[in-house]
This record gives structure tokens, sequence and C-alpha cells, in this order.
């Protein structure tokens, strides 16, 4: 049935929002086809019941670093990676799985191809602004800037430092405590010996990025807890406030909070946490939903709300109340900037709510929204 998915593509054309027949597609499905994920997992499936096997074999030795928990490789999207002891038997055995792997599949490995991040980005910049050996330019943007999402000034592009920093999260925590850490219990406390070697620093080294991601150990840029590489490195890039913009050399007029009057320079901690304006608002919507909290950053909110014993459909919809009020802050802020707009905090504390009581509509039937449903029916009235 795969197979006959597979080999009998076809595809059509919309002019102005109507479709011109069909036609057939020769290589098969392409990038971007809902049933390409799918497949693909079923693939890398193989892939890694045939290095299992291969491991099973007496002359394959595991690398020194993963035996005790027989570690033999990681999968990053379409990039994998395999460890193995440095020995011929071991390294020549990994080859034959690739090579079975090739034959069964038609998927070959690039022998040559090697990813080093700093001339990754390099290229990428030079390529944007059309230098190269015989022409240098000068880039009129920073990269960080150039990495953001479009809504935010950025181009979306995938800067390589950020993104590897977000992958090397994904590492596995079983993995790092049964090699580096057989004494101690917490990895944010770990201080690693000076004989370390140099990776293992340099991991340490950055661990300091993805404090803010964990809390209690539980990562918490998703909702079920599940480690995303996309999340991390969103996390990564942050907003341009006024006085980031100045950190990166961007010449900024002003670089006082234009939300409120305190005449006090528009960071990060204050647009989303002491500035008047958006206390203004929490302190209403949170009057409304009923629940009090103390004067806090953003981050220390959210963790307080994931430890509260609370329904999650309370936790959830008070969640997305701090999420809609960073969201229309940063909204309401570049009006006032970019569009000379002043926005009443009454428009932005209305149209919160009505946010929040779509998304309770939606899931009032549900079984969590029950056990909730006085409150839910009280703030929907």
């Amino acid at each position: 049935m795969v197979m006959s998915y597979v080999t009998t593509t076809k595809f059509s054309t919309k002019v102005n929002g109507v479709g011109h027949g069909f036609f057939e597609g020769r290589r098969g499905l392409r990038q971007g086809d809902p049933m390409s994920p799918l497949l693909f997992v079923l693939v890398m499936e193989y892939l890694s019941r045939t290095l299992m096997k291969m491991s099973e074999l007496p002359d394959f030795r595991f690398h020194p670093m993963c035996k005790r928990t027989k570690f033999i490789h990681l999968l990053f999207a379409d990039d994998l990676m395999i460890f193995c002891k440095g020995t011929v038997s071991s390294v020549s055995r990994v080859i034959e799985a690739l090579d079975h792997f090739s034959k069964v599949t038609g998927l070959e490995a690039n022998s040559d191809k090697s990813k080093v991040l700093k001339e990754v980005d390099k290229r990428c910049r030079e390529y944007l602004w059309g230098s190269s050996n015989e022409k240098k330019k000068i880039s009129l943007v920073a990269w960080n800037t150039t990495c953001l999402p479009r809504k935010y000034g950025g181009l979306n592009i995938k800067g390589c430092k950020n993104w590897n920093i977000a992958s090397v999260g994904k590492l596995r925590v079983k993995w790092v405590h049964e090699v580096y850490m057989t004494n101690d219990a917490d990895i944010w406390a770990h201080k690693p010996a000076l004989t370390s070697s140099w990776y293992w620093r340099k991991l340490n080294s950055i661990k300091v990025q993805m404090l803010g991601w964990y809390y209690r150990g539980q990562y918490i840029l998703t909702h079920t807890g599940d480690y995303l590489v996309n999340r991390s490195y969103k996390a990564l890039n942050k907003l341009l406030t006024k006085t980031r913009l100045q950190r990166l050399n961007i010449l900024v007029e002003d670089t006082k909070c234009c939300l409120c009057d305190d005449d006090v320079e528009e960071t990060q901690e204050h647009l989303f946490g002491e500035c008047q304006w958006i206390m203004e608002v929490s302190t209403t919507l949170l009057n409304w939903l009923g629940i009090h909290v103390r004067k806090r950053d953003v981050k220390t909110t959210v963790q307080w709300i994931n430890t509260r014993n609370w329904q999650w459909f309370k936790k959830h919809i008070v969640a997305r109340m701090w999420g809609a009020l960073i969201y229309h802050t940063w909204q309401v802020r570049n009006k006032k900037i970019f569009q000379h707009i002043t926005t009443p905090t009454s428009i932005v504390i209305s149209q919160i709510q009505h946010e929040l009581r779509e998304r309770m509509n939606i899931l009032k039937e549900s079984k969590r929204a029950q056990k909730c449903q006085n409150w839910c029916d009280r703030l929907c009235t």
C-alpha cells in the first residue's frame, strides 16, 4: 500500500484558486507532502533496527562513553550521528550496516559531508550580502537579527550556532549521568573537572543558556514536557527591545519605555514585568480570573503556575492568559513606536478576555473542563 502511494503520485496546479487538471510525478513524493514525515520515520526505524542488530555482533565494540547504555546513534531530523569504538572491525561493521541500508532503501550517506558551524554561517552571510573571495561587502544587518522570525524584523534563517545549542539539549540525561556525572545528582550544579575532555567542558559552558528551559528537571517550553529543538532555538533568539538593539550597535533614538511614564529603559524584564502598562492589564485580568499572583517576572510566574495544585484546565487558561498578555504587549509597543498609535489598556483587556472565552468554549465539553465547570461558566457569561 505504501509503495502504491509513492509510485502513483499526481500533482495539480491552481490558477486564481482554481485547479487545472493533474500530472504524474516521476520521482515519487516530494518534500512537504503530508506522507513524507511518516515515510521518513518508517525508514529511519529500519536503520535504527539495523544498527541495533549490528551492535550484537561479537567483533563490534561500543564507544567507551556509550558502553554502559549501549548507545549507538542519534538522529536529528535528517542528520545521523553514529558512535562506536575506533577499531577496524567496529568501523567496518558500521560501514556494512550503512551499505545494507543503502541497498535496501536506495539512500546513500554523503561521505564528504562535513559541517563546520561558523564556516556555514559565514558562507550564508556572504551569499546574503553578495560577498565573494574577490569582492567583500559589509553586512548591513547583524547576523543575529537576520536569524530572527520575519515578524521581529529578521528573515527567519536558522543560525547554525544557536541551532546546535538547541540540538545539544536533546542529548539524553541518562547518558550524561552514566558517563560524566556518576557522583553528582544535579546537572545544573555540576562543575567539570579540569581534566575533563574539551567537548564536555563546552557542553557545560552552554548549559547556562538552557537553564531557563527547565523547572525541577521538567522541560517547560512545551505543555507536554517533550523536548523540541525548534522551541529551544526560538528561546535563544530574544526580542529586540530598545536596550538590546543598542547592545547590537543599532542606532536607537530613545531607549525609554514607550508604554509608561516611569522614564525607565525598555528592557525585556521591564516591558513584561515592571511596566505600569502591563501591570494594569495583568491585574485586571487576574482579578477577572479570580487569581492572586505576587509581582514576578514572566518566567517565574509560569513556573509558579505549573506548581499550583489546580486542575489542568485552570492551569491551561491562566498560562494562555500570560501568553496572550506578552503577545499583545509587544504588538501594542510596536504600534506605538512604528505607527504612532496608542492603544488603551481597556481594548487589550477586552481582546484577551474574548480570546480566553473562545478557548474555554472550545474545551468546555471536555472532561478536564467539566472539573472546573463553575469557574468556566462564571468567566464565559
